[in-house]
């Protein structure tokens, strides 16, 4: 995937995400699996490259006591690890855009829990 300006500002937007549950759920991928992925990397096929330590992360904001601060945080954290591991999916499988790297990656999901 060659990174242009355009690129760079689809791999800011936060429908990534949604990207990436919609193609998981098309291929049979429950929830809790993708969700699992984003949170802690669990399921993160062994052909791809390790996830970078960083992505992982959780920011301060999301210990908060208050639902709505975590809450916000949580979403956020999800949002950039979704467009960080298409990213990785996308050059790893030389993939045209974001939705044929999240096909990819369901793809991938999907014959490793087979």
């Amino acid at each position: 995937m060659i990174v242009t300006d355009e690129s760079a500002e689809r791999l800011a937007d936060p429908a990534v995400h949604r990207l990436l549950i919609a193609a998981c759920d098309a291929r049979g991928i429950a929830r809790p699996v993708v969700l699992n992925l984003l949170d802690r990397g669990e399921g993160w096929p062994a052909s791809m490259p390790t996830i970078p330590p960083h992505v992982l992360e959780r920011a301060e904001a999301e210990r908060s006591r208050d639902y709505a601060t975590s809450d916000m945080a949580r979403r956020a954290r999800r949002q950039r690890t979704a467009r960080a591991l298409l990213w990785i999916v996308g050059e790893q499988a030389r993939c045209a855009d974001l939705a044929a790297a999240a096909e990819t990656l369901a793809k991938l999901l999907a014959a490793d829990g087979r």
